[in-house]
């Protein structure tokens, strides 16, 4: 594995050290680029290149307020539909840059606003639309 990161102009970089490291050091084999376009490029021609993004922030993040949060399943169930959507989007669209974020944006706005609990507060309230069966006495 080769570990990317920013140089020493980044505010990334700066961020990261103070509040992922705790002030400590990025170890001697991270290697260290201008800017992430550069860091992007360097982990998309390196089979065992590896950096951190906001990409990963926003797949973070999402996945648990589309699925539902402060359930045991939202999140899984929010994962689930995150990464199928991801991969839905490459395949329909192929490489449009940037299209993938408005398709999530819109996704997001669309979960906020008609399911704030997420996709399993929805299930969990579509369930008593449905008639509990009969109960013998």
């Amino acid at each position: 594995m080769q570990p990317y990161g920013r140089d020493e102009n980044s505010g990334t970089r700066a961020f990261f050290k103070e509040h992922v490291l705790l002030k400590g050091e990025y170890r001697p084999e991270v290697k260290a680029l201008a800017d992430q376009f550069a860091t992007v490029e360097a982990v998309a021609s390196d089979p065992a290149g590896i950096a951190y993004g906001p990409w990963l922030s926003v797949d973070a993040l999402l996945a648990p307020i589309i699925g539902g949060i402060g359930t045991v399943y939202g999140p899984l169930l929010g994962a689930l539909v995150v990464k199928s959507l991801g991969e839905a989007t490459k395949l329909i669209t192929g490489d449009v840059a940037g299209l993938d974020l408005v398709i999530y944006g819109s996704v997001l706005i669309l979960v906020v606003a008609f399911a704030p609990r997420g996709i399993a507060g929805l299930m969990k309230r579509g369930s008593s639309f449905w008639p509990a069966g009969r109960r013998h006495a």
